[in-house]
């Protein structure tokens, strides 16, 4: 299970709660540290559940396209476009559903002659 620390800022001798969180992960073999907004760690956990896999899988299958592609920029904001990515398509998944719902009763009424 992972490891939750909340990140600390040193500001002018004192110190400043981060809303970040740090979460130990494995990307392949490799073990790294990971700073999330709490949300996002929410939104990771629900797509490790929606999709049976481990949150170590995941980092592993996006760190793996990442290398890929060619992808610049850090894990940790691959991670957060892996997020949006992922609920985006399941929101078009949803509208899609509706639309053949839809679709399919239009067509009911006009076979039972309603409407």
């Amino acid at each position: 299970m992972a490891v939750f620390i909340l990140s600390c800022i040193i500001v002018g001798g004192g110190y400043m709660v981060s809303s970040l969180i740090t979460r130990n992960v494995r990307i392949g073999k490799k073990r790294t540290s990971v700073r999330l907004e709490k949300q996002l760690w929410i939104a990771l956990d629900e797509i490790v559940k929606r999709e049976n896999m481990t949150l170590h899988e995941i980092c592993t299958n996006i760190a793996t396209e990442r290398g890929a592609q060619g992808t610049t920029g850090g894990f940790t904001s691959s991670l957060r476009v892996y997020v949006v990515k992922y609920f985006r398509n399941y929101l078009h998944q949803i509208e899609l559903a509706d639309l053949h719902k839809s679709a399919d009763n239009t067509n009911m009424s006009a076979y039972m002659g309603v409407g």
